[in-house]
């Protein structure tokens, strides 16, 4: 058994039941000490604390009679447990218990061990620098040791430790140090996360090219092993990297590899996938494609009832199918949108829908039913104080009166717009309705 309960803490649970039965039948009392252990540990991850601690009691009483070592062990799976559980200051006592057998025994390894594991609690209860002082000191007792693993686990938590407390240049040089020395161990699985971790940093310091190189190494480590999670985690990072470099075929392939191992596992992520994917679609003009992906994210929202996720990608659909000129595509899109919002009460995403609904209502030549939606518009976003918007919505109406031959009421229009646009600073708005009032007066003048 391992403390990888992957994401299924209650099959993780199970199978730990199966092996201590197994291990009881064959009485060894090893096997028995450590399943309790780790029944312990999945029994904490479902929350049943109180079982729990009993097992691990019941682990710790049968190892006491097989060597300093083996509690240590046990002693580990507990610890984890407690970290998983967010239960930090219980974490740390026990890991005093370790440093205690390391004292009695006077095994500078385990101390070593015990004194990093330390370090990455207090880090993620959020002491990075009483954290930093133990990694140091760690560091120091392995290299004392000449113990190559142990200096590279020190400068690997010393790496996750800079990442978090986002000082990059440091973390740079404690990943590099723990790469090499995996590289010199022949580590291969410790060597590619830090080579991810390291990726992480390129990226917070927009080295993308850097960036992509190590995850791409590190994609095809995961390939061969067999990591799906972890592999659908680096398409992740290398969709968002090529996004940032405006390579959106890469973005694409990228994109359709992480949805396919990402189904049904992971709803947050997959968005991630469909909102890069779309956006490199609509680069390209490849525009059946981008819809196609949309209105997947679509039924994945809705199945997820995820209203904000459903929401975007409605409005990137419509947007879509208006460049497309497919007006009366955008036109029902739009308006399923905008009953989401109404429904959601998101009145600042009311507003803009109203008025997209309007503004496909004009395009199809349906100026009488276009007119009341805008007006509608104008008003929300007056009462949201969207002076963009109301401006936006005062130009369509401005608009559809001049179709409409209303030349005086399309004037009184843009100049409400202009009035709106002039008190809200846009600039670049007020010159173009000042030039399209400009218009409409020549046409009454002709």
């Amino acid at each position: 058994m391992t403390t990888k309960s992957s994401t299924n803490p209650n099959k993780y649970l199970s199978d730990c039941q199966k092996v201590l039965v197994e291990a009881q039948a064959r009485g060894d009392n090893k096997e028995i000490s450590l399943a309790h252990a780790y029944l312990g540990y999945a029994l904490f991850l479902v929350r049943k604390y109180t079982q729990g601690m009993e097992n691990f009691d019941k682990a710790l009483e049968l190892a006491s009679d097989e060597g300093e070592e083996f509690q240590v062990r046990c002693l580990g799976i507990k610890t984890v447990a407690y970290r998983d559980i967010k239960r930090y200051p219980d974490a740390y006592k026990t890991v005093e218990e370790i440093l205690k057998i390391a004292e009695q025994t006077g095994n500078d390894g385990i101390r070593c061990d015990a004194i990093i594991s330390q370090g990455n609690i207090l880090q993620e209860s959020g002491e990075p620098v009483i954290s930093l002082e133990r990694l140091k000191e760690g560091l120091a007792i392995a290299k004392r040791l000449g113990d190559k693993r142990r200096m590279m686990n020190a400068f690997g938590s010393m790496g996750d430790l800079s990442i978090a407390v986002a000082s990059n240049d440091k973390a740079e040089e404690y990943l590099e140090e723990a790469i090499a020395l995996a590289r010199e161990l022949g580590d291969k699985r410790a060597e590619y996360g830090y080579l991810g971790n390291l990726g992480i940093v390129y990226v917070w310091q927009k080295r993308y090219i850097k960036a992509a190189d190590n995850f791409k190494q590190v994609l095809g480590y995961l390939q061969k092993s067999g990591e799906k999670d972890a592999e659908i985690q680096v398409l992740r990072h290398l969709v968002q990297i090529h996004s940032a470099l405006n390579e959106p075929e890469k973005v694409i392939d990228y994109a359709h590899e992480g949805l396919e191992l990402v189904r049904g596992k992971d709803n947050e992520t997959a968005f991630i996938f469909y909102e890069n994917l779309v956006k490199a679609c609509y680069l390209l003009n490849h525009f059946k494609e981008g819809n196609a992906g949309a209105l997947e994210a679509i039924e994945l929202a809705r199945a997820a009832k995820n209203e904000q996720k459903e929401f975007e990608f409605l409005i990137s659909l419509g947007e879509s199918y208006v460049v497309t000129d497919e007006i009366d595509k955008a036109l029902g899109i739009y308006r399923q949108a905008l009953d989401l919002a109404r429904r959601t009460d998101k009145d600042i995403k009311a507003a803009y829908l109203t008025g997209r609904v309007g503004f496909a209502l004009a395009e199809l030549g349906n100026l009488e039913d276009a007119i009341p939606l805008h007006k509608e518009a104008v008003e929300l976003a007056r009462a949201q104080d969207l002076p963009d918007l109301e401006g936006e919505q005062l130009t369509m109406l401005a608009m559809a009166y001049r179709d409409l031959g209303a030349l005086q009421e399309a004037m009184n229009y843009c100049k409400m717009a202009i009035d709106v646009f002039r008190e809200a600073k846009l600039d670049s708005q007020e010159t173009n309705i000042n030039k399209f009032l400009k218009e409409i007066e020549a046409l009454q003048t002709s």
